[in-house]
């Protein structure tokens, strides 16, 4: 028999995943950037099976690929190698990227997500 969920993880989910709560995600739009130099299909595919049980409303025109290392990572954490800066500012990345974002806005315009609780969600 497998162990029972610790209260505060079972109390997470709930509000997560639970329909009649107000941070759940529940008919929201949702969207992912994937950094994985390897494309973590495997990890994505699993991320887009408990997205659908939430019943989130997964933009697809929103899921982006942009391949970093750590060895492009500056002390700070933001990307420093010159060629992967200029592919995302530049190009098809960039217009993708920006596509994601206005598929998200419209989304939420058009009342997807409207419920968000502003404290609980910035």
């Amino acid at each position: 028999m497998p162990a029972p969920c610790p209260a505060p993880s079972r109390t997470c989910w709930t509000q997560t995943i639970g329909d009649d709560q107000p941070g759940s995600i529940y008919g929201k739009p949702v969207a992912w950037i994937n950094t994985s130099p390897r494309g973590a299909a495997a990890a994505h595919d699993s991320l887009r099976a408990v997205l659908g049980y939430a019943h989130a409303d997964i933009a697809e025109a929103a899921c982006v690929h942009i391949s970093v290392t750590a060895a492009m990572l500056d002390s700070a954490g933001l990307i420093a190698d010159g060629p992967t800066r200029d592919r995302i500012a530049d190009g098809p990345t960039r217009d993708r990227i920006v596509e994601a974002l206005t598929v998200l806005t419209e989304r939420v315009r058009n009342g997807l997500g409207t419920e968000i609780d502003p404290v609980r969600n910035r």
